[in-house]
């Protein structure tokens, strides 16, 4: 029950996991090179179709084929090149139109895996094609705090309802370019996405990438060996190292915003008995939750597990667990100050929102 690759993008979709197709046509904007072509000739017919009929608009042959050569090669030369719309509109919120080599090899891969939002109407039906939260931003400093205050500024931005708090909210999705680029370790050496996750190969006189794009570790960190002289035993331990004091992190503030999130709930059944919470109170608990919230999201979403960009991972993970924190203080205060007693340790219930 793994996604096995970006040749696999769309038939993942239909045969693992077919219930992340409900926005529709604009969810193949990653997923199919035709989603440019089809967007300037059919407009909101295409973005807002839904899902298994935007694929019957393609070709046949090419319904289920995901990101594909033509996204990241231009067919007279091989060069690289960008066929998303919406990384377009990106480059252009960070005022850059210049890019060295390098940095091509960065944007091939940002064409997906950065977060994004899916405009809304007042009833969340689609609004358009995805957009990039990157208002303010600037090339490697594309910040959490940019883009929780792009998300939270206009309700186009706000695309589901948290059922627990009653929330109406916007979400982050996978934003591996943004973590790498906000001055990680490899991003400030001056590599790319392509040195670590298609190292070259050589094929008799020909130094060619690997195009079987998988982690490091997969490749027995022959990437990794490019620059490191040490033992591929070593560099896993250093990884995996990372990534569990990242999980360690994760899970702490995934506590802590839980334990808001029940707190509101309690609020919320209160107030529904009449209790009186104040309600200055209430709106900083809930502007807390929603900072704290949205770093654990953008943390969560992100593939790497904090290997990224280690120290911008952890910054981002103890603000949101100190965000929980300050919220669950003002919300207890709120509580008791209306007469109600609230236990020391709050129950999750998880067994109540985990499903198979």
């Amino acid at each position: 029950n793994e996604p096995r690759g970006h040749h696999y993008a769309v038939i993942d979709q239909i045969e693992i996991d077919p219930s992340r197709v409900k926005p529709g046509g604009v969810c193949l904007a990653c997923k199919n090179p035709m989603h440019k072509s089809l967007t300037e000739e059919k407009k909101m017919g295409y973005l807002t179709a839904s899902f298994s009929d935007a694929l019957k608009m393609m070709p046949e042959k090419l319904s289920k084929l995901g990101p594909s050569c033509i996204d990241c090669h231009k067919p007279s030369d091989m060069g690289l090149r960008i066929n998303k719309p919406h990384l377009e509109r990106g480059l252009k919120l960070l005022g850059k139109k210049d890019f060295t080599r390098q940095e091509q090899r960065i944007l091939a891969c940002a064409q997906c895996h950065i977060t994004y939002y899916v405009p809304r109407n007042p009833d969340k039906t689609v609004a358009g094609d995805v957009e990039l939260p990157w208002t303010g931003a600037k090339w490697g400093n594309i910040s959490i705090e940019g883009i929780i205050k792009d998300l939270l500024t206009d309700t186009k931005r706000i695309e589901w309802n948290q059922k627990v708090t009653g929330f109406n909210m916007p979400f982050i999705r996978h934003p591996e370019f943004e973590l790498f680029t906000k001055g990680s370790t490899h991003f400030n050496a001056g590599l790319s996405c392509a040195d670590c996750h298609m190292p070259y190969r050589r094929s008799g006189s020909y130094k060619i990438s690997v195009h079987d794009v998988t982690s490091p570790v997969k490749q027995d960190f022959v990437a990794c060996a490019q620059c490191h002289t040490e033992s591929a035993d070593w560099l896993r331990k250093q990884l995996f190292t990372t990534q569990e004091r990242t999980v360690s992190m994760q899970n702490r503030a995934g506590y802590a915003v839980a334990t808001v999130a029940k707190l509101f709930e309690m609020v919320h059944e209160n107030q529904g008995k009449g209790k009186k919470i104040d309600q200055g109170i209430y709106a900083r608990a809930k502007d807390a939750y929603m900072q704290g919230y949205l770093r654990l999201n953008f943390i969560s979403a992100e593939n790497s597990m904090g290997f990224h960009n280690p120290t911008e991972t952890a910054r981002i993970l103890t603000d949101s667990l100190a965000f929980a924190n300050k919220a669950e203080t003002m919300l207890r205060q709120a509580l008791t100050s209306a007469g109600v007693s609230v236990p020391e340790k709050i129950n999750l219930e998880l067994g109540k929102y985990l499903t198979n």
